[in-house]
């Protein structure tokens, strides 16, 4: 009866040892893939903020083709103009804000 139960608790004792070893193998597992991966989504992440750099430059170049052909244009009002002009302005200062951020991050990628 006693080696039963030395049995029993060696039996149990390898279960636990097994299923230990089986929940390491699975964390090693998932880490490695998850260090494959971790590159795979930061050029991910990279690539849809330059496509959004880039959207956002092309619709900013649109609307300053925009502004200057309504404030050049012959059937304006020029009390409309005057408010174009000020659009313009404060678009080419948001423009050249993005292209001194643009200018400094690209030094701090050096």
């Amino acid at each position: 009866m006693k080696n039963m139960e030395m049995g029993v608790e060696c039996l149990k004792m390898i279960r636990k040892l097994l299923e230990n070893a089986q929940d390491q193998l699975y964390n090693r597992i998932c880490d490695e893939h998850a260090i494959k991966l971790q590159p795979a989504h930061q050029k991910l992440a990279q690539n849809q903020v330059l496509a959004a750099i880039s959207n956002q430059e092309c619709s900013m170049n649109k609307i300053q083709a925009v502004l200057n052909n309504l404030h050049s244009a012959s059937d304006v009002d020029v009390t409309v103009k005057a408010k174009i002009y000020e659009c313009m302005l404060r678009h080419q200062t948001y423009q050249s804000k993005c292209d001194y951020h643009d200018s400094c991050s690209e030094e701090w990628q050096l």
